[in-house]
């Protein structure tokens, strides 16, 4: 009788490989290329935290729009910061205000104590970014892209301003990242709920995430009409309509937070940099 021969299961993401058989087709026949780009992953994440920590830690001087925000966060009390619209023409979350406050409040009245979480918030994107690309792409495409996001100028400016700037980068790339998740066969009614829950959070910590959510709904009920697919059909159906109401939140309290020569001031300063309506050319 000819002896069983042991067959060997190695399991990666996107891809499996069968010692002593033949791999699936489509699918990486080996482990080398899949234990040199994850290698070369944690490369770019230590780069790219040690770039913004190298920032961080520079303590360059505050901008005039850092300034103007500081002045607000250093000058005002917390009341005021999370019910009242900001003085000098100014308008930021009221979570990211929140989170200023705590740290200057308990780190000292200081750019670096003013920098800390944006910081926390850049190094956590880092993290973050890696787990979309890796579930999102496949082979070195991931190292590509983690390469972009790591060494990216505008990325690690953004995590030592005092501005919401990297709160709105965070969590773009985590709703996507959520997205994502929800295409799993595993996914749960329950899983679907809280996803849309999270918006309610994510909304005072970012003003752009509103644009980013409409974005996937609508991308979503494309997919939907095209294949019919009916995990996609779920998440329109519980998680969409949840981040629809908590845009709509968003909405309504970020016209609370501005005076109505701050809507002027808006107005014109990004006018030109959005279509007008009716939509004209």
């Amino acid at each position: 009788p000819t002896p069983e021969r042991q067959v060997t299961t190695i399991l990666t993401p996107g891809a499996r490989y069968t010692d002593g058989s033949r791999a699936d087709p489509g699918t990486r026949s080996s482990t080398a290329p899949v234990s040199a780009p994850h290698r070369v992953l944690v490369l770019l994440i230590a780069l790219g935290i040690a770039l913004r920590a190298w920032a961080y830690f520079s303590n360059v001087s505050l901008w005039l729009d850092e300034l103007l925000i500081s002045r607000n966060i250093l000058g005002l009390p917390l009341s005021h910061l999370l019910t009242k619209p900001l003085l000098l023409d100014q308008v930021a979350p009221r979570g990211f205000l929140l989170l200023e406050k705590l740290a200057v409040d308990t780190l000292g009245r200081n750019e670096l104590a003013l920098r800390f979480f944006p910081f926390v918030c850049s190094v956590a994107s880092v993290l973050l970014f890696h787990r979309l690309a890796s579930r999102a792409l496949d082979g070195w495409a991931p190292v590509f892209a983690l390469t972009l996001f790591a060494i990216g100028i505008p990325f690690i400016q953004y995590g030592v301003e005092v501005k919401q700037y990297i709160f709105d980068a965070t969590a773009e790339i985590l709703l996507l990242y959520l997205a994502l998740t929800l295409r799993g066969p595993e996914t749960t009614t329950r899983r679907l709920v809280l996803t849309g829950l999270a918006a309610f959070l994510i909304i005072w910590f970012s003003q752009a995430s509103v644009v980013v959510m409409g974005g996937i709904g609508a991308a979503l009920s494309i997919e939907w009409l095209i294949t019919r697919d009916r995990r996609i059909a779920r998440t329109l159906l519980i998680t969409i309509p949840l981040w629809a109401i908590a845009s709509l939140v968003a909405v309504a309290a970020g016209l609370r937070s501005m005076t109505l020569s701050t809507r002027e001031f808006m107005d014109d300063f990004w006018g030109t940099g959005v279509m007008p309506l009716p939509f004209t050319v």
